[in-house]
């Protein structure tokens, strides 16, 4: 080797040293760390969630970039969500960051902060996540039942599974304390509680708790989630967030005597590892009542719409519960007592059992569910455009008898057998300008978008949660942004890595960037979120003891299937805006709902398909996909609560979506229970 082939190499193995010095430099300035908003080791849907993420720069320069979510999926990293972030000298931060997918497809997730060139500054792992199981998320630091509860096997129906008991094993968790503030770190958006099962808290640290954080979590509560009370303040009684979740003023007064008593209580003999999928765990019956001194501290409230319960008070919010207890779990008596003990776990298993209520819970379902194909085809412009593909082979079939065998015979008839030559290329000519016509006509030259959109409602409730699904239907190959609601999640639907995007959050909410458009084929966006529903559609007994519905929503409602308890199917082609109906006015439907293997009712669209589709063309077709979508898992007419559905006339007024036209814009509507005014 020459001496300048010598000296190239030394300068490129300096070059390389100071170059890796700088990088190493820069990632020991920039400290991460990285934790589910829920806690470490904390069970989670493959839906979504939160990471709550730690920054520190211990250089003596501000430092700027990306806060980005990677997961690897079959060995490629691919991020889940980036925010970007901003630190002063020796600064420190933190933030929230979306996620989904963490627990089935991806096999391993870390947080990287990256600058604005994409070099990496830092990157710390995310401690790996436990599959689904019931998760009590005590609000209370330090948690005195975390060490008493904590892994402690319990008896649920099982999801998915079976309709016998299955075992489980209880997690724990408690919330992060922001170091600069002294806060609860949690959740900022409701999606971030999608994996809790019951959130504990007492009056105390609600009434400290940030707007934004107060609104995430009544807002869970509002999509079907469980949260359970302690009243340890005489001043909360009054205040403003007890009386919106009561539903009025209520007062304190005497606990009701039955919890004094002897309960019933449904104990796991096996351990959890014995039950998995070969079967139910053996359970035994224990009897159990609180200690005197225990019972002596007991406390109620009434009033409102709070109703007796065996944890003291309850109430439904929406499509969750509120449940007041009339004990304090975290007191030293209530920590070293068995019934009170057996009381949490049961309440935890009611929670876990009556999730199936909802029929799309908000921010639970992975993005990649197979079940979402009837869903793309209802959104896909193409579905609609078959009739082109039957007659461009009717055409090509007639031009292969007019330029062929037609032309040939009229060409040697007139004694010009070569004239056939200089018709054939006009001949060819036509079908294809026919052909590339009807093309146009069923494809279009511009992009379009369809919704099809879900509201779950409490009756008489005036917000409810809204699934939406936002097809995406574009001409050429073109980047979108696409923006979601105010406290929402969104993301593509599909496997993870068919569509390149990024997912960035910031003050003003999630936002997809750089979606890349595919020509003539629909990008399906899914997005949980919030809505107004006017003053709500309410579902009251009347005094005859009939079931009224009312329409507040500021819409008339199409294609009214209502199922109350006891009775079968019954039609309201259209209740106005404002009307009283008595759902003995409508038509009386053949059929029934389904019922499971595992215990839910399926929403039977056969049984009402044609009925539907006399005041709303497509309704049907929408419905189906949503039965599909859901499968198993989602008990859509409950037998003990009266359960309506019906189609929204309008949609929810829009006219674009990210630049497009929108051109279908369905909105559906599923209200539970009883409620509001007749």
């Amino acid at each position: 080797m020459g001496s300048v082939a010598r000296l190239w190499l030394l300068l490129l193995l300096l070059l390389g040293l100071a170059l890796g010095s700088q990088n190493a430099a820069a990632q020991s300035l920039l400290s991460l760390e990285a934790v589910p908003v829920l806690g470490a080791g904390s069970p989670s849907v493959d839906g979504w969630g939160e990471v709550y993420v730690r920054l520190e720069n211990n250089g003596a320069a501000p430092v700027s970039g990306f806060v980005e979510l990677h997961a690897r999926e079959i060995g490629r990293p691919r991020p889940l969500s980036r925010a970007p972030f901003a630190l002063a000298a020796k600064g420190r931060a933190s933030l929230l960051l979306p996620s989904h997918s963490l627990v089935m497809r991806a096999s391993e997730a870390k947080v990287v902060a990256v600058d604005a060139q994409n070099a990496v500054l830092g990157e710390a792992p995310l401690p790996p996540l436990r599959s689904l199981d019931p998760l009590l998320f005590d609000l209370n630091v330090p948690s005195r039942l975390s060490p008493l509860l904590g892994a402690e096997p319990m008896p649920i129906k099982r999801r998915r599974l079976s309709y016998s008991y299955g075992g489980a094993t209880l997690a724990v968790t408690s919330p992060q304390i922001n170091v600069s503030s002294g806060e609860l770190v949690l959740p900022d958006l409701a999606a971030g509680y999608a994996s809790a099962t019951l959130v504990l808290a007492s009056g105390r640290t609600l009434s400290n708790l940030p707007p934004a954080a107060l609104d995430a979590l009544f807002s869970w509560v509002l999509g079907g989630g469980a949260l359970a009370l302690v009243i340890d303040r005489p001043e909360d009684l009054h205040s403003a967030w007890l009386e919106a979740l009561a539903g009025g003023r209520v007062q304190a007064r005497a606990a009701a005597h039955e919890l004094s008593s002897s309960a019933p209580f449904a104990v796991p003999i096996d351990p959890p590892s014995k039950s998995g999928m070969a079967g139910a765990p053996r359970i035994a019956i224990e009897s159990a009542r609180p200690s005197a001194a225990l019972a002596a501290t007991f406390f109620g409230i009434g009033g409102a719409n709070l109703r007796v319960s065996p944890w003291g008070e309850s109430t439904s919010y929406g499509l969750g519960e509120v449940h007041f207890l009339a004990f304090n779990p975290e007191s030293e008596l209530g920590a070293g007592d068995r019934w009170l003990r057996l009381k949490i776990l049961d309440l935890v298993r009611h929670a876990w059992e009556r999730a199936s209520v909802v029929a799309l819970p908000h921010g639970q379902t992975g993005l990649d569910d197979a079940r979402a194909t009837n869903v793309r085809r209802v959104l896909d412009p193409n579905e609609s455009t078959r009739w082109t593909v039957v007659v461009s082979t009717l055409l090509l079939l007639l031009y292969a008898a007019l330029a062929g065998p037609l032309n040939f015979y009229l060409a040697q008839r007139a004694g010009r057998p070569l004239r056939a030559l200089v018709y054939l290329p006009l001949w060819a000519g036509i079908a294809l300008a026919v052909i590339v016509l009807l093309g146009v006509l069923g494809k279009g030259v511009t992009g379009r978008a369809r919704h099809l959109t879900l509201i779950e409602a409490g009756a008489g409730m005036a917000r409810a949660s809204v699934t939406r699904f936002r097809g995406l239907y574009g001409a050429r190959s073109d980047d979108l942004t696409v923006r979601a609601g105010r406290g929402s999640v969104l993301d593509v639907l599909g496997e993870p890595d068919e569509a390149l995007r990024d997912l960035v959050v910031d003050r003003d909410g999630l936002r997809l960037e750089r979606l890349r458009e595919k020509p003539w084929e629909v990008q399906v966006v899914r997005e949980d979120g919030f809505t107004s529903l006017g003053a709500g559609v309410s579902l009251a007994l009347a005094a005859s003891g009939e079931l009224v519905i009312k329409n507040r929503t500021a819409r008339d409602l199409l294609s009214v299937i209502v199922k109350s308890p006891g009775r079968g199917f019954s039609y309201l082609p259209k209740i106005a805006d404002g009307e009283s109906v008595a759902v003995s006015r409508g038509r009386v439907l053949g059929g029934s709902s389904r019922l499971s293997p595992v215990g839910t009712h399926g929403l039977s669209v056969s049984a009402f398909r044609s009925a539907v589709e006399e005041h709303a063309k497509g309704a049907g077709a929408a419905w189906e996909a949503l039965e599909t979508l859901t499968g198993t898992d989602a008990d859509w007419w409950p037998e003990d609560v009266p359960v309506l559905i019906a189609e929204l006339a309008g949609g929810e007024g829009h006219t674009r979506d990210s630049g497009l036209r929108l051109d279908i814009d369905r909105v559906l509507v599923r209200v539970v229970g009883y409620g509001g005014v007749p």
